[in-house]
């Protein structure tokens, strides 16, 4: 599991992830989708990829877990691996309140993360930081921007 860490490298401004582990990368917000269409299996392997990160590079990972509203939260950090999360289920998604999050909150992440399986047409606006879509399964619509990468299903 370090497809996010790979393609993190290979697609972000280096000035968002340095090439070795050494160097500290900025905090980043991680955006995972916990509506009723993402099962147990898609948020064990978002899991892992985040724990992935953690493992590889110093960092403060902000995620913040939504389904048609932001439901919580939840700072991490290399020393609070092994990771468990323990996101609130619900029913629909839209991307959008994660968006209005952001900004309320005066987050300025050097990149976002939005793990999701894409089930969902409503996208906010472009963020002004660098956007990998981690995306789970082969559902959903083409996203309008941003690097998308298929984290495939039952892997």
């Amino acid at each position: 599991m370090r497809r996010i860490v790979h393609k993190l490298r290979e697609s972000l401004p280096v000035e968002c992830v340095p090439l070795s582990q050494e160097q500290r990368i900025p905090q980043l917000a991680v955006a995972v989708d916990c509506s009723g269409s993402v099962d147990d299996a898609a948020l064990s392997l978002f899991c892992e990829e985040l724990s992935s990160i953690l493992a590889a590079y110093e960092t403060e990972l902000v995620v913040i877990f939504h389904d048609s509203r932001v439901q919580a939260v939840q700072t991490f950090r290399r020393q609070d691996l092994p990771l468990h999360l323990v996101p609130v289920r619900g029913g629909g998604t839209d991307f959008r309140p994660v968006g209005r999050w952001l900004d309320d909150n005066g987050l300025r992440p050097a990149c976002l993360l939005w793990f999701t399986d894409l089930e969902c047409s409503s996208f906010p606006d472009e963020p002004a930081c660098p956007l990998l879509w981690a995306v789970w399964g082969q559902g959903g619509e083409q996203p309008p921007f941003g690097e998308l990468l298929r984290l495939p299903a039952g892997a």
